[in-house]
């Protein structure tokens, strides 16, 4: 008789299986084709097929001239690589079932595994995700209605691989660099225009995502928390005409978009008013207000990590691709010197608090199959890298931990003397590039630089050109701000050459 013995989960040959028949003491190995002949042996007698990593499988022989014979394993192991050019992807994520682990720097993983099969997702900042059913499941991955594949995953793909300690897979993701405009919170009370713009983004042949605010510049919310605290603080708007969470990601899904959700941190207005404890406060115990007289939650207390923490959670849960993390610091303006914290205000303490949070966040949130993003200061990225400018933000904290670092590079908010340039609003296309390659420069490989560009106070040619330097310093993609949310459809269209912009940027500025 004929025996083949198989990987459960992939369905690949095993060579050097070993077949025995333990009432004579006979044994054999197969071959690379993973078979293995048996002279002759008697209906009723016992099969046993091992190899190592395998679970043992025992059979009744019962006449059959061929056998297939599935082993199933007890680990998983493989390597991801870039579906374009081969490269190795270090830090992406291999999720199978419950258990998840990360590639290392030659995008190589290993994770344990349970049962007759499973689900595999895998996901790398800048790609698209793959998803796989594993073994003998027809069910589909729980991921299918929360995750919809975009066109380039396509491109993907997933095949056995010869290795030492097999189950061996390769993985191929396909770059996806996001492309995206920011949507504010208050727009949801608005349906005809939130529809607007989705569409507009949906007809672009550039855009391909949407950054909406779940929790928004004063801690209203976009979605009915069951969160206690987020209860008691009354945080969510209770629009009754509002455009829900559920049906913005709804509508985004049906346009193929993928969706960020923009999270405000610690200037949060409404917690601050609903646990005063929680604030940051002046040093007669009454709240301290920033410059626009907004109140902040103090970033030292872990009881406003914990309510963060929560509030990720269940917008993980809603189905969002990613989760922005923005005013992830400390005030930087107003009255700095009538603040009074329960500790000493060191740099020390700033960016540990900083970077625990953080760290936190992402422990707690990106298990669950979103991608980590934070939102920082153009100029952080400039500075001397151990200085938190009093602010407690610092690349070097926060960029390892996430997995896309999102400078606010706006031209308009560097001075006179920085990067050099003596007007730096002036030179949109260099301050954007160079941002962007300085950010990369500062960050470990795996972690993706998408820079947020100023579509405000300028020409339209000179919005256009950021995307050029974006493109061109390195970034995985690159997202647009405008405060109230309103944007010409001509920025999200075909682009222009950059000798072009240059020529009309000039042109511009030499008109009376």
């Amino acid at each position: 008789m004929v025996v083949q013995v198989v990987d459960a989960w992939i369905n690949a040959p095993l060579s050097n299986a070993e077949v025995s028949l333990p009432a004579h003491g006979w044994n054999t190995l197969t071959s690379a084709a993973g078979i293995a002949v048996l002279e002759r042996p008697r209906p009723g007698e016992i099969l046993l097929i091992t190899h190592p990593g395998y679970l043992p499988l025992a059979r009744v022989y019962a006449g059959e001239a061929t056998l297939v014979v599935a082993l199933r394993p007890q680990r998983i192991s493989g390597r991801v690589i870039d579906a374009n050019d081969g490269r190795p992807l270090p830090r992406a994520w291999v999720h199978v079932n419950d258990q998840w682990t990360r590639t290392d720097d030659r995008g190589s993983f290993s994770l344990p595994v349970e049962g007759e099969g499973g689900h595999l997702l895998v996901r790398a900042p800048g790609y698209a995700r793959g998803r796989w059913s594993l073994g003998p499941s027809t069910s589909p991955p729980p991921w299918d209605a929360v995750f919809p594949l975009p066109e380039e995953a396509n491109r993907t793909w997933l095949r056995p691989m010869v290795c030492a300690y097999p189950p061996c897979i390769e993985i191929a993701l396909a770059p996806y660099p996001v492309r995206a405009f920011y949507i504010p919170l208050a727009l949801l009370s608005r349906p005809d225009y939130i529809r607007h713009l989705l569409d507009m983004a949906a007809e672009s042949p550039v855009i391909n995502g949407v950054v909406i605010d779940v929790k928004g510049d004063t801690g209203k919310l976009a979605w009915e928390s069951a969160d206690p605290t987020a209860i008691a603080v009354k945080a969510y708007h209770n629009g009754q005409k509002w455009v829900s969470l559920g049906e913005f990601l709804s509508m985004s899904r049906k346009r193929g978009l993928y969706v960020i959700a923009r999270m405000v941190i610690f200037k949060d207005a409404q917690l601050a008013a609903g646990k005063p404890d929680w604030a940051i406060q002046r040093e007669d115990g009454t709240p301290w207000t920033d410059r626009k007289g907004t109140p902040w939650v103090d970033p030292f207390r872990r009881e406003v990590w914990a309510y963060h923490i929560a509030l990720a959670r269940e917008v993980a849960a809603l189905g969002v691709d990613e989760i922005q993390l923005d005013y992830v610091r400390f005030p930087s303006d107003g009255d700095l010197g009538a603040i009074q914290y329960d500790r000493e205000n060191t740099l020390e303490a700033r960016t540990t608090a900083i970077r625990e949070f953080v760290s936190q966040f992402v422990a707690s949130v990106r298990p669950l199959g979103v991608f980590i993003a934070a939102d920082v200061f153009g100029l952080t990225v400039w500075v001397v890298p151990e200085s938190d400018m009093l602010i407690g933000q610092r690349v070097m904290d926060i960029g390892p931990l996430v997995d896309y670092l999102s400078p606010m590079v706006y031209p308009s908010t560097f001075i006179p003397g920085n990067l050099g340039l003596d007007d730096p609003q002036a030179y949109p296309y260099e301050v954007v590039r160079r941002s962007t390659e300085q950010a990369i420069s500062r960050l470990p490989s795996g972690v993706r630089v998408r820079p947020w560009l100023q579509a405000y106070g300028y020409s339209l040619a000179e919005m256009l050109i950021q995307r050029h330097a974006a493109n061109d310093g390195g970034a995985a993609g690159w997202m647009f701000w405008n405060a109230g949310g309103v944007y010409d459809p001509h920025l999200f269209g075909s682009l222009p050459d950059l000798e072009t912009l240059q020529k009309q940027i000039a042109e511009g500025r030499a008109a009376p």
